[in-house]
């Protein structure tokens, strides 16, 4: 297993590091754009290029021979894609803007356009009222390790049975 993640320090590192190693990507670092750029068009053009990076150099090897790549993201089906979900839904609930007070964490099979790939499973968590973002940060990860293990049966169904058995044969 290989982890590739965006943020230095990210939480998934740390549940990971026994498990293999972690590619540290990063757009400052990487030279995409530079420190402290406040210009929204800027940053986002970074974003693009690092994410075509992304795609060509380390997605489109793995997917090409077959093997699936998913990615867990805390929200619900194409909302909030990239970093700060949660965030951004509790900031959402506080003002009524958030349909049912209700986010999620979804998991989904990665392509090149962040957090746009077809949705495996999806967990819905209800935003309690006068809830603090950290309660909400851990309700989600408190769903993570069900909706983790549920995909990887699902896929494991799917990618490594024979065909023509079942899982009880």
């Amino acid at each position: 297993m290989k982890v590739t993640v965006n943020t230095k320090g990210v939480y998934a590192t740390t549940r990971t590091e026994n498990a293999g190693p972690t590619h540290y990507c990063n757009s400052v670092k990487d030279g995409y754009h530079a420190l402290r750029v406040k210009d929204s068009a800027k940053s986002e053009d970074a974003r693009l290029r690092m994410d075509a990076y992304c795609g060509d150099e380390l997605l489109c090897p793995v997917s090409d021979a077959g093997v699936p790549i998913v990615n867990l993201h805390r929200s619900t089906i194409y909302k909030y894609d990239g970093a700060g979900a949660v965030d951004r839904a509790h900031g959402e609930s506080k003002p009524g803007e958030l349909e049912g007070n209700t986010t999620g964490i979804m998991i989904h099979y990665v392509i090149t356009e962040v957090d746009r790939g077809v949705t495996i499973l999806v967990r819905k968590a209800k935003i309690e009222e006068g809830a603090s973002l950290g309660d909400l940060e851990q309700k989600i990860h408190g769903y993570e390790p069900e909706l983790i293990g549920r995909v990887t049966a699902l896929l494991a169904e799917r990618y490594l049975r024979p065909k023509g058995r079942k899982v009880s044969d």
